[in-house]
């Protein structure tokens, strides 16, 4: 009778790399990688892969180990390249400034594919919104659109109409965006994207709603401080993210699942059930901000 064949100690292999690929692509699907990490990773995949295989012909987990800091030095890399924008050359300046025209109302929509964001008060006269724009882009990065609708101007801007997560060819680029909003203009603000940093000033502004959904590692919000009612919903993957309430206006505070720390200062906005936070009398404050939360972000801070 034959002796049975020992079989073959294996490491990582092929098999692995797919696990890894499949959950790289899920975390960028789901915004939780920063714009620019996928590009610049899927080439350090295939370099881990190649060491793999021929390094586990001497000794299978010695493969998968010289694979995994492939991939470790990989990851680091490209999120250096894709929130600072390392080795990728100058900023290139791009003006932006949108007119409020006839319009009483606005709705603004910015689409931020990674890097960091500023918006606050202040757009001179006449404009809805204005700044610029910094990328390493080699050509005009800045895409807009504006259309009036029923006396409201709206308004889209993005730097990168077509963002796509995938085995593409090509690079994304570090940006900076610092916008200042009108203050007398009633509007509608929602931002998207993966961006890395997040400042939005918005104290003294007549922002009725704020809508954010991005992958952000680190937010900083302050509600306006005298524009009614305000609408505000967080949907992030932020690391962490900060609520400034200013003084003298009403809040509630409604978190959902996912969040793994919630400090909300309860001498101003006392608990009333799991989830839920209300100031004294906010049913009748003039300047009131509703605040909702959803899963995501690992710890948030309401003060």
């Amino acid at each position: 009778m034959n002796a049975p064949v020992a079989g073959r100690a294996r490491g990582f292999g092929f098999a692995g790399f797919l696990i890894l690929i499949g959950l790289m692509a899920l975390l960028a699907n789901l915004d939780q990688l920063p714009d620019g990490y996928w590009d610049a990773l899927w080439p350090v995949l295939l370099i881990a892969l190649g060491a793999d295989v021929l390094i586990s012909r001497v000794h299978p987990w010695l493969g998968s180990l010289a694979g995994l800091l492939v991939i470790t030095a990989g990851l680091v890399a490209a999120g250096f390249i894709a929130v600072y924008g390392v080795g990728l050359g100058p900023l290139r300046t791009e003006r932006v400034r949108v007119e409020i025209g006839p319009a009483t109302t606005a709705r603004l929509e910015l689409t931020v594919a990674g890097g960091d964001l500023t918006l606050r008060s202040g757009a001179g006269p006449g404009a809805l919104v204005e700044g610029t724009l910094k990328t390493r882009a080699g050509e005009d990065a800045l895409q807009s659109t504006v259309r009036d609708v029923a006396g409201e101007r709206q308004v889209a801007l993005s730097s990168d109409p077509g963002r796509r997560v995938g085995f593409g060819f090509g690079r994304s680029f570090a940006e900076e965006w610092v916008l200042a909003l009108a203050r007398d203009v009633p509007a509608d603000v929602t931002v998207r994207g993966g961006a890395a940093g997040m400042q939005l000033d918005l104290r003294d502004t007549q922002v009725r709603s704020i809508q954010v959904s991005t992958g952000a590692a680190s937010a900083q919000v302050w509600m306006p401080a005298a524009a009614g009612l305000t609408q505000a919903t967080f949907e992030m993957g932020a690391a962490s993210l900060v609520i400034e309430i200013p003084a003298g206006v009403g809040a509630r505070i409604a978190t959902q699942t996912g969040v793994s720390s919630v400090t909300v200062d309860e001498g101003r906005f006392p608990k009333v059930r799991d989830g839920e936070h209300r100031s004294t009398g906010y049913e009748t404050a003039a300047n009131k901000v509703d605040i909702t939360k959803k899963a995501g972000a690992s710890s948030i801070r309401v003060r």
